[in-house]
């Protein structure tokens, strides 16, 4: 994709607020994160749990905002398991 779709996506999303809307998932939902992420903090994630009825935190050691690409295997792993 072009940059600029990239762009106008990013800015779209962080235009609007849906935190409201975060109770009202019914989804299991599997929320992974890296403990070196340079952009969503474990406060964030873990408010995220809290709010996300049936969500699932998984976090990742020595790992980053990549956590897919830094651990491919494991993230499928976890994701199979997940989604049995």
């Amino acid at each position: 994709l072009p940059a600029s779709v990239w762009k106008q996506t990013l800015a779209g999303l962080l235009a609007e607020d849906h935190s409201a809307q975060l109770g009202q998932i019914k989804a299991p939902t599997l929320i992974v994160w890296g403990d070196r992420d340079g952009i969503f903090t474990l406060e964030e994630q873990q408010q995220l749990d809290a709010t996300i009825p049936n969500s699932t935190f998984k976090l990742y050691t020595e790992t980053g905002h990549g956590l897919h690409v830094e651990w491919p295997q494991r993230f499928v792993n976890d994701l199979e398991a997940f989604a049995r």
